[in-house]
């Protein structure tokens, strides 16, 4: 899946996303992430750790990692996208961050003819075996359809 991502343009994240890829223990996501380091993935430091604090301490649901996305999507105008609805939630409503979660992802993979309906299934079918990832009903309608 990662390396849908290069079909984006400017893919960032930052250190601290790519401490907790590195604590994993799973190659099969730390080999493309490693590859893809000063490709077609930028990864950013943040350092403003006041910042970061205040963000999760408003926001308790929130760990360190995911305010420093915030504060990453904030500073450059970007796009969040995660697999973690309350983290998108929680960045579209209180900080007007624009975001998109796996299902926007493929869909606008799909409407750009990068993947067709074979490989969209495939990815459903990868998902669910490999991370137990369930889209929601309404999802899959959209994906399938």
């Amino acid at each position: 899946m990662i390396h849908l991502l290069k079909n984006f343009r400017e893919i960032s994240t930052t250190a601290g996303v790519v401490e907790e890829i590195l604590r994993s223990d799973r190659s099969e996501i730390i080999d493309p992430i490693s590859s893809s380091f000063n490709k077609w993935l930028k990864i950013h430091s943040c350092s403003d750790y006041q910042r970061i604090l205040e963000i999760q301490r408003e926001n308790s649901a929130l760990s360190i990692v995911d305010s420093e996305l915030i504060i990453l999507c904030l500073d450059n105008e970007a796009v969040l996208l995660s697999d973690d609805t309350k983290l998108l939630s929680i960045a579209e409503e209180k900080f007007g961050v624009t975001t998109f979660d796996l299902c926007d992802m493929i869909i606008s993979l799909k409407n750009k003819e990068k993947l067709d309906r074979d490989e969209i299934e495939r990815i459903i079918i990868d998902l669910e075996r490999k991370d137990r990832y369930r889209f929601s009903r309404s999802s899959l309608r959209l994906l399938r359809s």
